[in-house]
């Protein structure tokens, strides 16, 4: 069995509390809840091949898993029904600390790292730039994209005056959090 268990977070809470209680139920010892995609950008490749999301099976029952498809892809119209589009970092004020914060998606830089440390997460997870280094040089590409990023993440914490990992500033009222919750009042 696999002990772990990955979750959206649902703008229905209740759903979410009923999956987590179906997870520890069946003896998931890992749950994590992501809230990566709570806004879609147009995706152009997806309407124009007219992409169907599937029926969702474990939310059936909590929910309607089934999507207007709108004339192209009915992604964007499910992702907007059922994510939670107020989920961005406030999650770091919530857990203060007690659970581990992780970023999967968006590291194509250095300066990527940094920002998602400065935001209070622990680590960042670097799928695709590690993809495309090994299909572009095999295993030198991997390590190239690895050294890019471990470069810029030192340059940009010169600049920033942080000469370790520790002195990047992890506050919960950081400049960067705020930038963040600014933009996202446009």
């Amino acid at each position: 069995m696999n002990p772990n268990c990955e979750k959206m977070l649902y703008r229905k809470r209740d759903v979410i509390a009923t999956l987590v209680q179906r997870a520890e139920h069946n003896g998931y010892k890992v749950i994590v809840l992501t809230g990566d995609s709570p806004k879609i950008g147009r995706r152009e490749a997806d309407i124009k091949n007219k992409i169907v999301v599937l029926a969702i099976k474990n939310v059936e029952g909590l929910w309607s898993t089934k999507f207007d498809q709108g004339g192209g892809s009915n992604i964007q119209f499910q992702a907007n029904a059922t994510h939670d589009p107020s989920f961005c970092w406030e999650v770091v004020h919530a857990v203060d600390g007690r659970i581990m914060i992780f970023l999967d998606g968006g590291i194509r830089r250095g300066t990527d790292v940094f920002k998602a440390l400065a935001l209070s997460a622990q680590a960042v997870l670097v799928g695709r730039p590690i993809v495309f280094g090994l299909i572009a040089k095999g295993e030198d590409g991997v390590k190239q994209v690895l050294e890019m990023l471990k470069e810029e993440l030192g340059l940009a914490m010169s600049l920033a005056s942080c000469f370790s990992l520790k002195d990047i500033p992890r506050s919960h009222d950081n400049f960067i959090l705020r930038w963040c919750e600014e933009d996202g009042e446009k």
